[in-house]
């Protein structure tokens, strides 16, 4: 078959724009992905707790008020075997005294893991309402060296309760969560304060 002049101009223009008409699909893909990569991203906000070390002995052989003696101190262990223990500076606080023996003292873990919600209703059924841990803001955890670092997080949540949206209006408020007036502070119902640091009771 023979071809005219014209004929063969025309392919030689067809050859010369071969390699951009493959780029119409690309850019067309790219349309299409960009909006879709953008829609199924998934942004992450990080939030951070500030936790401290347990704080060191006075030189009269104690933490907390005048004298030497330890008031207030609060601790949750925590055992991989076992469960939540709750004990202050007197000793063990039984969280269920209708039970006998050790039982009365350990939230048992249940189905394989840990019952934080156990753990929290017996601190503010059976802690919080105590008149010395009203207004108690700190908490002690210890915590066994092979408890998964996902649990730990789970027990500072635990211990930390609720958090209340506070909408600070007075300057005694602006002081007491040391913030602005005008802005908001994020208050924990139990303990907010933690401290990292005690040897698990057996």
């Amino acid at each position: 078959m023979a071809f005219g002049p014209s004929a063969a101009r025309r392919t030689a223009r067809d050859v010369e724009n071969l390699g951009e008409d493959h780029l119409i699909p690309v850019m067309s893909l790219m349309c299409l992905l960009i909006p879709f990569l953008l829609v199924s991203a998934v942004f992450v906000t990080t939030v951070a707790l500030q936790v401290t070390l347990p704080p060191q002995a006075s030189a009269s052989g104690g933490e907390g008020e005048a004298g030497g003696g330890v008031t207030k101190i609060l601790m949750v262990g925590m055992s991989a075997d076992k469960g939540f223990i709750i004990t202050n500076d007197k000793g063990v606080l039984p969280v269920f005294p209708e039970k006998s023996g050790a039982d009365r003292n350990w939230i048992p873990k249940v189905g394989g893991g840990f019952d934080y919600t156990v753990l929290r209703e017996m601190l503010m059924e059976k802690v919080k309402k105590l008149p010395q841990y009203q207004n108690h803001e700190e908490v002690y955890l210890a915590i066994q060296d092979n408890i998964p670092f996902i649990e730990v997080i789970n027990l500072m949540d635990a211990v930390r309760g609720d958090v209340n949206v506070i909408e600070v209006k007075t300057d005694e408020d602006a002081a007491r969560y040391n913030v602005e007036k005008g802005q908001k502070a994020y208050v924990a119902t139990l303990f907010p304060s933690v401290i990292f640091g005690g040897a698990v009771p057996r």
